[in-house]
């Protein structure tokens, strides 16, 4: 049976790190308030505002993934001239601008309200908050969080990522489910959000422990696939179990630059350009033969690292200029048997183009 949390907790379900000041409207304060923040005010005579937090740290206990817990930081400005609090921000940069006391008078107090998401978290965490005000004497003031966030069901890893040429081995990933419950845990089958990813859920202990294998669909093309594979389950306190999915797809050859841009006029000086070619496939590359179809371009093919990365350097004689309306490209022959042949554009200025490869 899991403790009681020890602080007042919104239930929701939540995607990112989150730490929010005022993502809700800083309450006012009532008297027995402000006598618990402060019991014993003081104001001091130096005609300054001084800030004093009842307690700068709070220990929510132990939560379930997904919930949101609230909490309230009270003070009291023991100054004798107004507080001002400037800014309320955490370390892991997702505290907002909120709703905090901005303005307190001496011998009055202010509250600052936190909201912590808990959705990507797990086990202990402490996330500390800086406070700033107009106190000369503590002009940062930092805050604390802590607690721990408990996860009936984990899967390790917490998403399954994919980058590069997709071949082969390349398109698999193996995700473990684990049940931290005691009772058994039953999920639902599987469901995919995208066409091009498949899956197989697997047991390797009933109840206790499964397996979730993810594969990506050809074609692939280029750029980058999200998406989910989602799963109801008999935990009550996680009856939907999502599973992101990320795929940066690549060519199987590269070109960097993808393409090469000279100057808008006739070239003055010798002018040289240097253009790479990246493997990203699982097989050896070999390049050979480049040429340009323009007169008067040297060209020198070198291997960098073998079979996988090569550089052309492009020697541009003076007074070269390209002619209006002329298609100028780079072009190196491959073994790879879907792009035979690597093409680099050659253009002036802001005449957009790709590399392409055919």
């Amino acid at each position: 049976m899991m403790p009681a949390p020890k602080a007042s907790i919104g239930y929701a379900f939540a995607t990112g790190c989150a730490l929010t000041a005022a993502a809700w409207s800083a309450p006012k304060v009532t008297q027995s308030e402000a006598k618990t923040a402060s019991p014993a005010i003081v104001l001091a005579s130096n005609g300054a505002p001084h800030i004093q937090f009842a307690t700068t740290n709070y220990d929510f206990g132990k939560v379930v993934v997904g919930q949101v817990v609230k909490h309230q930081f009270f003070f009291t400005n023991t100054g004798t001239a107004v507080l001002l609090i400037k800014d309320v921000v955490s370390t892991c940069g997702c505290t907002g601008s909120g709703l905090w006391s901005r303005s307190v008078e001496p011998g009055k107090t202010g509250v600052v309200p936190l909201e912590f998401f808990t959705g990507k978290f797990n086990g202990d965490v402490a996330k500390p908050i800086t406070v700033t005000c107009n106190d000369a004497n503590q002009p940062m003031v930092t805050l604390e969080i802590k607690g721990n966030v408990w996860r009936p069901i984990e899967v390790n890893p917490e998403a399954a990522m994919f980058s590069g040429y997709f071949e082969g081995t390349n398109t698999l990933r193996v995700l473990q489910i684990v049940n931290k419950q005691t009772q058994p845990l039953i999920l639902s089958e599987p469901q995919s959000n995208q066409r091009s990813i498949a899956f197989e859920l697997s047991t390797n202990r009933l109840g206790r422990e499964y397996g979730l294998t993810v594969k990506l669909v050809p074609p692939f093309g280029t750029g980058h696939i999200f998406g989910q594979i989602t799963m109801k389950t008999s935990a009550p306190e996680m009856p939907l179990l999502t599973v992101p999915i990320y795929a940066m797809a690549q060519p199987a050859v590269m070109a960097l630059p993808p393409q090469i841009e000279l100057p808008g006029g006739p070239v003055t000086n010798k002018l040289t350009r240097t253009v790479s070619f990246r493997n990203n496939a699982s097989s050896p590359l070999e390049l050979r033969d480049p040429a340009i179809n323009a007169p008067g371009v040297e060209l020198q093919l070198h291997e960098l690292q073998k079979g996988q990365f090569y550089s052309v350097l492009l020697f541009f004689p003076p007074g070269f200029e390209i002619v209006p309306g002329q298609k100028l490209e780079l072009t190196v022959k491959s073994n790879h048997p879907l792009f035979p042949v690597l093409r680099v554009p050659i253009v002036k200025p802001g005449l957009p183009n790709q590399a392409a490869a055919s």
